[in-house]
């Protein structure tokens, strides 16, 4: 798992990547300002990074997976190279992409789904309604 600290015009942003069973997962916290140190060390220990783990579902194949060792000085050299890289990785912004369909997708079953409700309610009403009103009451 890494948690990456960017800047991503006109916000900071949180990046967070975790490569499970050779799949990649992304997620995305906006700052706004520049978080400090403490701000950084709060959210990590707040429910807003629980969540953020929780809510990557979506996958994507990582292609630079590697299983075997790597010897420390390239560790080293890799490092140094993802501190100089600065931005989103191309990865990471697809994931981010699918989990953002994905959701959206869910918000729409649900709204659809709560708009038949509200339109069934509405029907029953008038339905008893025009009953009472037969009757004469």
């Amino acid at each position: 798992m890494k948690l990456s600290i960017l800047f991503e015009s006109p916000f900071w942003i949180a990046l967070l990547e975790k490569e499970s069973d050779g799949l990649l997962y992304a997620a995305r916290h906006v700052f706004g300002s520049e978080p400090s140190s403490e701000n950084v060390y709060e959210f990590i220990l707040s429910g807003e990074y629980k969540n953020l783990v929780e809510g990557m579902t979506v996958g994507l194949l990582n292609k630079r997976s590697r299983q075997r060792s790597i010897n420390p000085k390239r560790l080293q050299r890799q490092i140094r190279q993802e501190k100089e890289r600065s931005g989103i990785s191309n990865q990471s912004r697809e994931v981010m992409r699918l989990q953002q369909e994905q959701n959206k997708k869910e918000r729409a079953s649900t709204s659809k789904e709560e708009r038949e409700r509200k339109r069934n309610y509405k029907r029953e009403l008038a339905t008893n309604k025009r009953k009472q009103k037969h009757r004469g009451r």
